[in-house]
C-alpha cells in the first residue's frame, strides 16, 4: 500500500497527466493554477501547458480564487457559459462545426424556422408578418426555405393544425459530428449493438442506422445515427420540436460514441504496460461504448447482474414494454416516478427478475424521482454514496455506470473478473492498487480488456 506522500505524488501525477491531455471530462474534477502567471484554468484549457513544478491544483474555482489566483479568460473556469464577445467569425464557425457539425448559418436558419413555426401554430398573424418576425428577408425566401425543411408551405402547416407535441419535424438537422483519429469503429459498433434494448432502440442492418427517441427538457427528440465509418465524422439526423434542444441531444450522442476522446495521451500511458501494449497497438483508436443516459444505464446494469448480455437485453425489453411510454413505433425509457411507484413484487413477476433486483430498481428510481440528478457529475461523490446505500448496487455497478454513463476516463471497475485476471490480482483492492500505472485513463484500459474478450 502506498504511504501518504506517495499517494499525494500519485495524485499530482494523475492530475498533471490529465491537464496534458486537455480532456474536458476532467473539468468537473479540479482546476489548476500557474504560480508564474497567477492564473487558474480548467484542465481542458487550450493555453500552452506550464511546467509541472509551477502548477498547483485546487478542488474548484472558489478554492483557487481564495488562494489569490484569477480566472483564465480563455477557458472561463468560473462558469460554463463561454463569452462570445470578441470571438472572431472564424472561431465561431470552427466552434459550431466541432460541436454540432453544422455552420453558424445553418444553426441560425434552424432557429428561424423553429420561431416561424411557433408563430404559425400559436398565433393568427399574417404569413408575411410571421416571415419578417422570424428574421427572413422576404416572403419568397421564407416560403422556399420553409417548404424545403418541412415538405409543406407555411399556409399548409397552419391549415394542418399540427401541435408542438404531434409534429416532431419542427427542427430537422443533418449533422456531421467530427472526431479525432484514429477511431476503431468495429469494436464500438459491436459493443453498441450488443447492448441494444428491444423496443427502445432500432438498428437497420441495411442502412447501418441506429434510431432512438429520447426525452430532453420535457420534449421528445428522434435521433438517427449512421454507424458507417466515414473516416473523420459521424452522420447524425436529429428531429426535435425546438432547436434549443439540439445542443443537449448532440452532447448525448457524443458521449454515447465517445467522440471527444483524444486517443494519443491515453495510448502513451497504457502502452507502457507490457500486458496492455498489444491491445493498444491492435486498436489505437478504441472508444468507450457509452450510453444515452446514466439513469437508464444504472437500471440496465442492475438487470444485467450475473446473467448473460442476451438475457439482460430480453428482460430490459420487457421492462420498457411494461413501464415505458410508446412513441412512434418505439418506447421511451420508463420514467423514475413510474418505476418508483411500481409494485416491486409485481415488477419481479412481470419482467422476470428476482425480488432483490426489483427492489434495487425501485429504490434507485425513488432516489432519482426525489431529485438525485445522475447527470450531475460534479456531485459524483455524493451520488456514489447514495447509490452504494441501496441493497443490490455495489462498487462494480457504480464504476461501470461512471465509465459508460458519465464517460469518466479514469473510472475503474476493480472487482471485474477480467480486469483482475489481467492485473493478476486476487481482490478488487489489489487490482485498485495495481492499476495506478494506468491513471488517468483506467477506463480505457478496462475497455481494451473487455474488447479483447467480447467485441472483436
Amino acid at each position: 500500500m502506498a504511504n501518504g506522500k506517495n499517494t499525494e505524488e500519485l495524485t499530482r501525477k494523475f492530475r498533471y497527466t490529465a491537464i496534458l491531455s486537455r480532456d474536458k471530462r476532467y473539468d468537473s474534477h479540479f482546476v489548476f493554477a500557474v504560480k508564474t502567471t497567477g492564473i487558474f484554468c480548467l484542465p481542458s484549457c487550450p493555453a500552452p501547458r506550464p511546467l509541472e513544478k509551477n502548477v498547483l491544483f485546487f478542488a474548484n474555482a472558489r478554492a483557487a480564487q481564495d488562494a489569490g489566483f484569477r480566472a483564465c479568460k480563455r477557458c472561463n473556469p468560473n462558469g460554463s457559459k463561454v463569452a462570445i464577445a470578441g470571438r472572431s467569425a472564424r472561431h465561431m464557425r470552427r466552434l459550431t462545426r466541432d460541436t454540432l457539425g453544422i455552420s453558424p448559418r445553418q444553426l441560425q436558419e434552424a432557429a428561424r424556422l423553429a420561431a416561424a413555426r411557433e408563430l404559425l401554430l400559436g398565433t393568427n398573424l399574417p404569413i408575411i408578418t410571421v416571415a419578417f418576425s422570424a428574421d427572413f428577408s422576404s416572403l419568397r425566401q421564407f416560403n422556399h426555405v420553409f417548404k424545403k425543411a418541412f415538405a409543406m408551405t407555411p399556409t399548409q402547416m397552419r391549415a394542418s393544425g399540427q401541435t408542438r407535441q404531434m409534429s416532431a419535424h419542427a427542427t430537422v438537422l443533418h449533422l456531421r459530428l467530427a472526431y479525432k483519429r484514429p477511431f476503431d469503429w468495429p469494436p464500438l459498433v459491436k459493443g453498441l449493438l450488443a447492448h441494444i434494448t428491444p423496443g427502445l432502440e432500432q438498428y437497420d442492418t441495411a442502412t447501418r442506422q441506429l434510431t432512438r427517441h429520447i426525452e430532453v427538457a420535457g420534449a421528445i427528440a428522434k435521433v438517427v445515427i449512421d454507424l458507417t465509418d466515414y473516416g473523420d465524422h459521424v452522420n447524425v439526423t436529429i428531429e426535435a420540436p425546438d432547436v434549443t434542444l439540439v445542443d443537449e441531444v448532440v452532447r448525448r450522442v457524443r458521449r454515447l460514441l465517445d467522440l471527444d476522446h483524444d486517443p494519443q495521451p491515453a495510448n502513451a500511458i497504457l502502452s507502457q504496460d507490457p500486458a496492455l501494449k498489444p491491445f493498444v497497438t491492435a486498436r489505437p483508436g478504441l472508444r468507450i461504448v457509452g450510453s444515452w443516459d446514466p439513469y437508464e444505464l444504472m437500471i440496465l446494469t442492475i438487470i444485467g447482474q450475473q446473467i448473460s448480455v442476451p438475457a439482460a437485453r430480453t428482460i430490459a425489453g420487457r421492462l420498457v414494454a411494461a413501464y415505458g411510454l410508446p412513441h412512434n413505433g418505439l418506447f421511451l425509457f420508463p420514467k423514475p416516478a413510474t418505476l418508483a411507484a411500481a409494485d416491486a413484487p409485481a415488477m419481479s413477476r412481470r419482467i422476470g427478475i428476482g425480488a432483490k433486483k426489483a427492489a434495487a430498481i425501485q429504490g434507485f428510481a425513488k432516489l432519482v424521482a426525489d431529485g438525485m440528478d445522475m447527470r450531475d457529475v460534479a456531485s459524483r461523490k455524493e451520488i456514489t454514496a447514495q447509490l452504494l446505500s441501496i441493497p443490490g448496487i455495489g462498487p462494480w455497478s457504480v464504476a461501470y455506470v461512471a465509465l459508460r454513463g458519465w464517460g469518466d476516463p479514469d473510472a475503474f471497475p476493480a472487482d471485474d473478473l477480467l480486469v483482475k485476471r489481467m492485473l493478476k490480482a486476487a481482490t478488487g483492492r489489489q487490482a485498485q492498487a495495481a492499476s495506478d500505472a494506468w491513471r488517468p485513463f483506467r477506463a480505457y484500459a478496462a475497455m481494451h480488456i473487455w474488447t479483447g474478450a467480447a467485441y472483436v
